[in-house]
This record gives structure tokens, C-alpha cells and sequence, in this order.
């Protein structure tokens, strides 16, 4: 009822909802994977992080487990599970 549905780059919607209140779920495609069609370089990995590392609120984000990930999350709680495909 609620929702508000945007269609902008995930870094100026973050940032404008950048609030203690918040909380921001992100789904991005997973690094090195060829399963998406869409375009998300090594730089847009690196922005997510850049701009969920500022975030004031909590930030969930699911993403493939995979060496360059891990390093990059470091600063972040990293919850590992596996599941069957």
C-alpha cells in the first residue's frame, strides 16, 4: 500500500534515504557471474560498497561468496550460508 517503486541509479537512491530509520536491502547481480544480462562493472560493486559503508541505518546485501566480495565486505558482518541449487 506504501511502496514506492524508483527507477534511478541504487547510489542516489541510497543516499537519499540515508536515515537511522532505514533499512537497505540490496540484490545486486553477483560479481563475476554469467547469468545477467545487465551491466554491473567492478566499479559498480565497488560504489555499492562505498556508498552502503555510509549508510546511518542497517544494510543487508545478498551476494555470491567469492574472494574479491569477501575483501571487499571486510568491514561488514558476513553471514555465509548454502543452499541447494
Amino acid at each position: 500500500k506504501d511502496a514506492v517503486l524508483e527507477n534511478k541509479d541504487f547510489e542516489s537512491i541510497i543516499t537519499a534515504r540515508n536515515d537511522p530509520q532505514t533499512v537497505v536491502y540490496c540484490d545486486p547481480p553477483y560479481y563475476e557471474a554469467e547469468c545477467y544480462t545487465v551491466e554491473f562493472p567492478r566499479s559498480d560493486h565497488q560504489r555499492l560498497h562505498d556508498v552502503l559503508l555510509k549508510c546511518k541505518g542497517h544494510v543487508m546485501v545478498s551476494y555470491n561468496c567469492c574472494p574479491y566480495i569477501l575483501e571487499l565486505y571486510k568491514e561488514f558482518y558476513i553471514f555465509r550460508t548454502v543452499r541447494p541449487n
